[in-house]
């Protein structure tokens, strides 16, 4: 399992600490060097998506 993956499933287990985490990444894809690696932006809307199915 790629740590992704990981990090979505337990998102997914744990919505209440998914703002945190839209947070780190929106904070991640502002540094020039990580948000070079990074695809913020669809993990993002993977954990709002997962967020709300989880409510």
């Amino acid at each position: 399992m790629s740590f992704f993956s990981a990090l979505t499933d337990y998102i997914a287990a744990h919505p209440h600490l998914a703002y945190a985490a839209i947070f780190l990444l929106a904070l991640s894809e502002s540094i020039p060097v990580i948000g070079a690696v990074v695809p913020g932006t669809a993990i993002i809307v993977g954990l709002a998506a997962l967020s709300r199915m989880a409510c």
